[in-house]
């Protein structure tokens, strides 16, 4: 459901789904990175953050640290209709790779410097 509306509003770009968390501190390591993925990268690659925290918490957390990219809160957490088990997330931060034609290419579990630009390097074509 999620690349399905994914797709529906960024039907040519590339997307880079960010599973996060407040009290992760690799997650939060990563936002820097993040915004200057979405700020380069124009409509070739969307940025998606999704956290599982309660939605005053993430909401918070999402203020704090001026996520100002797409940031979707996942309501269902872990249950069988959250969008973290249906994208098999089992640690954070967890960043996927989807291609424009909504498969997912590519995926990797936490966080070192620079590693969220490589993984998007490596996968997005201009």
């Amino acid at each position: 459901m999620l690349l399905y509306i994914c797709k529906q509003y960024f039907p040519k770009a590339y997307l880079l789904l960010d599973f996060w968390g407040s009290s992760c501190g690799p997650c939060m390591k990563s936002i820097p990175e993040l915004k200057s993925i979405a700020d380069a990268m124009g409509d070739n690659v969307e940025v998606v953050s999704i956290s599982g925290d309660a939605k005053s918490v993430w909401k918070m957390a999402s203020s704090r640290h001026g996520i100002s990219w797409h940031n979707l809160n996942d309501l269902k957490g872990n249950t069988p209709d959250g969008i973290c088990t249906k994208f098999n997330i089992e640690a954070l931060p967890t960043f996927v790779i989807v291609s424009p034609e909504g498969v997912v290419i590519d995926k990797m579990r936490g966080y070192a410097e620079d590693a969220v630009k490589n993984l998007v390097n490596t996968n997005v074509r201009p």
